[in-house]
């Protein structure tokens, strides 16, 4: 019942272009999402992170950053559709009008166990040269793995299991590579090079 949330942040903060490694088999409970830095590995190292709010597990928006060897799961409601749920979300920078994105890029996600989250297991945007591999994503509301207005991404792998669907349409997407819209493909270009 101890909230992780504040020494985990400053734990990634401190390991900011280095490795984090938690403690094996120790389940940390966040109250509030956590940012991980450019150029950092977080190494969970068999521990999970249980998110006990709404909104994202961890969120990144810089290059060099790989997550791996754990467990990302939501703790209440588990799989109840909500849109911002999402277990991780990384997001490049969306620019004006006919200008192209700011695409984050070399991003990792191996061997990872993702659950539980009202929208997408792992969210990418905006974003280049990305590698989803060994993972297993459940129980999520709509997506399991989500690429928007991404290029070479690589998902393989990956079991995406228990989806329960969004709430109006019951639609539901196990690993999809697309655009955020396609009223400006410049400024949200349709994924490219993307393999599953």
């Amino acid at each position: 019942t101890t909230d992780d949330t504040t020494a985990l942040a400053a734990l990634f903060t401190a390991a900011s272009g280095a490795t984090a490694r938690l403690a094996g088999g120790r389940t940390y409970k966040t109250t509030s999402q956590l940012t991980l830095p450019a150029g950092t590995i977080l190494d969970l190292n068999g521990a999970t992170i249980s998110a006990a709010h709404t909104g994202y597990g961890i969120y990144i928006a810089g290059s060099n950053v790989t997550i791996q060897n754990g467990f990302i799961t939501k703790a209440a409601s588990p799989g109840v559709y909500a849109a911002g749920s999402m277990g991780i979300y990384a997001i490049g920078t969306v620019n004006g009008a006919g200008v192209a994105p700011t695409k984050i890029t070399n991003l990792r996600f191996i061997n990872l166990n993702v659950s539980g989250f009202g929208h997408t297991g792992i969210n990418i945007r905006y974003a280049s040269d990305v590698l989803v591999t060994g993972c297993y994503i459940s129980t999520c509301g709509y997506s399991g793995v989500t690429g928007l207005s991404v290029d070479k991404m690589i998902v393989q792998v990956c079991t995406v299991d228990g989806l329960t669907g969004e709430t109006s349409s019951g639609n539901a997407y196990g690993i999809t590579f697309t655009s955020v819209t396609d009223a400006d493909l410049v400024r949200y270009p349709v994924s490219e090079d993307c393999l599953a």
